[in-house]
């Protein structure tokens, strides 16, 4: 430390500002839950604020939406791989990778976004996208942080 202002005698070193610790309000804010909904409203998972946001851009750019997509619906499975598997087999492989990208999301989401894995993990199991056992799996899991799990050990 002496020797850094020695070096630099006219700007002092600034210690470092010490985290701010959270008040109860703060702490009650982040683990509430979702408001209940009416009967009319839609009871699935929408990052609030950022719905009507995207929807404006994407009407702006004439982005056509189609109602009542179904995902798990085998003719969305376009690698030309699966092309010769029947109907049911095609189901099933639609099945496991949207479940695979569910415990994906669930995985990484305590790390971007910790004040909505409640209502997001409740979302999926209502949606029926997830089950309470793989959702206890997930929990069980240690937490990775997403952008060194995608760097390859330079060791191997």
């Amino acid at each position: 430390m002496a020797q850094k202002v020695d070096l630099n005698p006219r700007k002092p070193l600034k210690p470092k500002a010490k985290p701010k610790k959270l008040t109860a309000e703060a702490i009650a804010n982040i683990d509430r839950p979702f408001p209940e909904l009416g009967p009319a409203e839609p009871n699935d998972f929408q990052y609030e604020l950022y719905a009507s946001v995207f929807n404006k851009i994407m009407n702006i750019a004439h982005v056509i939406f189609i109602m009542n997509f179904d995902h798990l619906d085998p003719k969305h499975l376009a690698n030309a791989v699966y092309r010769s598997y029947t109907i049911e087999a095609r189901a099933n492989i639609v099945a496991d990778l949207h479940l695979d990208r569910c415990k994906h999301a669930l995985t990484y989401q305590p790390n971007t976004h910790p004040h909505q894995v409640k209502a997001v993990r409740q979302s999926m199991i209502n949606l029926v996208y997830i089950s309470e056992e793989d959702i206890s799996a997930i929990v069980a899991t240690p937490r990775q942080n997403p952008r060194t799990a995608l760097i390859p050990d330079s060791r191997t």
